[in-house]
């Protein structure tokens, strides 16, 4: 026991007492994300991809390589796909209660919405989104989701950027596009939309394209970011690869949007990176390729990978991208000058460095790998899957596959020790299927992973071996989904309508079995004298904390405090301990004490601490708001 520890314990006759006023010791390991790394395989070793039949629609598996928990979601018949939107697109909703998932066939083609908790079946949606990727649910209303309507062309909002509701199922006008865009009636139906390498909502906001290059058959065309709660459109930037922008000599592609920013301060187009007014600050260290416009012309543009837009671990807006060539600066004179499965630029500091590469052990990246970074409860999570194209034969020679072949994987960018663990085989043959012109495109075999907002499951796509169906299949890093249906959480009141002014829809299943009515999830208590919370943000020590005192009389083994986001759901957080000072349960919980917290796991902006008791972690009996500047 240290020496401030026995200080301590001297001061106070009891354990409960000692445990409140001693809650943070120095030697005491500080709240972070959890560690979903924690207990997997991180080594380099090479394995064989084990020959398996395909599980049943919602049976469960043991990796044989790798010993991770993996579930069948869908029941995809033969011909078909049903699969997730994109890698760089969230499929679940805000507590992860829905899961928008896409089908592919002539039968039930579209958009189809499961539970996603339990991944029963729901229903199919009845809209018709302009792009099949470019679904983007709202990041704290459970119940709302955003989409630029395609048809009915005779539709009001044909051509909208459009609000829909899954509970009431009704839709609303975010903005009208036609302004910026022109009238699609005009343009041969074509509306706006996110463009390829589509990426999900960055805050609040959505990039978007005219898709003007389809419609005067040139290479030009115009990219914004439309605010989804306010309306607002931003200034456009010319995509147009005879167009410089900025202080930059060359012009961008015509097929690739703006990606606003996780902070929703700066959007990043190509390689480049602007600020949420669209003007250009600075360009990213990365490498040119040679692209031929509609006119025959070549010119010298970014170099586009599978990157994904995310967050560091200390909450900086980032963007993660494999690299198969030598970045033009080097990236911070690194040994491999910048090549690897996962390159992180943060884009806050500007630094450039490799996470899975040569340059950390790892080895010179695959063919086929796609990136994902999409916990907003725990940032700087990317997950990885890497096809290797061109090594197919793997999948069943028996023999050892190259390092991280048909492999799902998960990264924590940490700057100063990025860490890795790999977590299934995806067993897919993607784009080299010879079966896949059964369910409109062997694309769609393509493994895309995507980790859910709480950071817990994460879903990815297989054929299984060329099997003539692609499935959804979920692993889970850590407790089992809990079987029973939640309800949507209504967001603050500042930035979107409560939903219990609502009158909710029973969803209605297309299979045999019923879905339980939404439950209504009841208010926090209010404040009272047996509940308090007091932050205090300290800049001023070294590392910069957040202390949260509490009195919390209710002494629950599993009562704990929590941080996250201003207006995000209570099932969201950033930071959280047990009363008693850890991540683990023990005995009776103390009725007062001091928690600390390392600010820099945080980041800065508007935060509430929350109370929760009983093991009840979607319903915050108290809360207060507070500033880290």
């Amino acid at each position: 026991m240290g020496e401030q520890a026995r200080k301590c314990v001297n001061k106070s006759t009891s354990v409960a007492t000692m445990i409140a006023l001693c809650v943070l010791l120095p030697n005491s390991l500080p709240a972070v994300a959890q560690d979903w790394c924690a207990g997997k395989v991180s080594d380099r070793d090479s394995r064989v991809v084990s020959s398996m039949a395909k599980p049943a629609p919602l049976q469960s598996y043991t990796d044989p390589a790798f010993g991770t928990q993996v579930t069948r979601v869908t029941d995809a018949p033969y011909g078909t796909a049903h699969r997730t939107l994109y890698n760089t697109v969230q499929p679940w909703n805000a507590d992860e209660s829905l899961l928008m998932l896409y089908h592919t066939g002539d039968k039930d083609a579209g958009h189809h919405l499961y539970n996603g908790k339990t991944y029963e079946y729901i229903r199919p949606m009845e809209f018709a989104a302009a792009d099949i990727e470019g679904i983007y649910w709202d990041r704290q209303n459970a119940s709302a989701l955003y989409f630029v309507q395609r048809r009915p062309i005779d539709d009001p909002l044909f051509g909208k950027l459009v609000k829909y509701n899954v509970q009431t199922q009704q839709r609303s006008l975010v903005a009208d596009l036609d302004p910026i865009c022109g009238s699609p009636a005009q343009r041969r139906g074509k509306t706006a939309k996110g463009g390829n390498d589509i990426q999900g909502l960055g805050g609040d906001l959505v990039g978007l394209r005219c898709q003007n290059n389809d419609v005067n058959g040139n290479s030009s065309d115009i990219s914004f970011h439309v605010n989804v709660r306010t309306g607002a459109i931003s200034q456009p930037v010319t995509l147009d690869p005879a167009k410089p922008q900025g202080s930059n000599a060359f012009g961008f592609r015509p097929d690739v949007a703006a990606a606003p920013m996780p902070s929703g301060q700066r959007v990043v187009i190509q390689d480049s990176v602007f600020d949420s007014s669209m003007n250009f600050l600075y360009r990213l260290d990365s490498t040119q390729a040679s692209y031929t416009a509609r006119n025959g012309n070549k010119y010298q543009v970014p170099k586009l990978e599978h990157l994904t837009i995310g967050q560091m671990p200390n909450g900086n807006d980032a963007i993660f991208s494999p690299r198969y060539d030598e970045l033009e600066n080097g990236c911070n004179a690194d040994s491999d000058a910048g090549q690897g499965a996962i390159v992180a630029h943060d884009i806050q500091s500007g630094s450039c460095q490799v996470m899975v590469g040569r340059t950390t052990g790892w080895n010179y990246p695959l063919k086929g790998v796609h990136l994902s970074s999409m916990s907003t409860q725990n940032p700087g999570w990317v997950t990885m899957t890497s096809i290797g194209y061109g090594n197919l034969d793997y999948l069943k020679n028996g023999k050892s596959a190259p390092l991280l072949f048909s492999e799902l994987s998960l990264t924590y960018a940490n700057p100063d020790n990025p860490n890795t663990c790999r977590l299934a085989h995806t067993r897919t043959m993607g784009k080299s299927a010879s079966r896949g012109s059964s369910y409109r495109g062997a694309y769609f075999g393509e493994p895309h992973a995507v980790m859910s907002p709480s950071g817990s499951r994460i879903l990815f796509n297989s054929d299984w071996h060329d099997s003539g169906s692609v499935d959804t299949y979920a692993v889970n890093l850590g407790s089992p989904p809990a079987l029973t249906p939640t309800a949507a959480v209504a967001p603050s009141p500042t930035l979107t309508p409560a939903l219990e002014s609502v009158t909710p829809v029973q969803v209605a299943r297309v299979e045999s079995a019923e879905v339980p009515e939404p439950i209504t999830v009841a208010a926090a208590t209010p404040t009272s004298a047996v509940y308090r919370l007091q932050p205090l943000v300290r800049t001023n020590e070294t590392p910069a904390r957040v202390y949260i005192n509490f009195i919390d009389s209710n002494q629950g083994t599993s009562d704990r405090v929590s941080i996250a986001r201003a207006g995000s759901p209570d099932s969201q957080l950033l930071m959280w301990l047990y009363t008693n000072g850890t991540q683990k349960p023990g005995g009776r919980g103390p009725d007062n004490g001091e928690l600390g917290f390392l600010q820099q796991y945080l980041g800065t902006g508007q935060f509430e601490v929350r109370l929760f008791t009983n093991g009840d972690f979607n319903t915050a009996v108290h809360r207060e708001s507070f500033t880290i500047p």
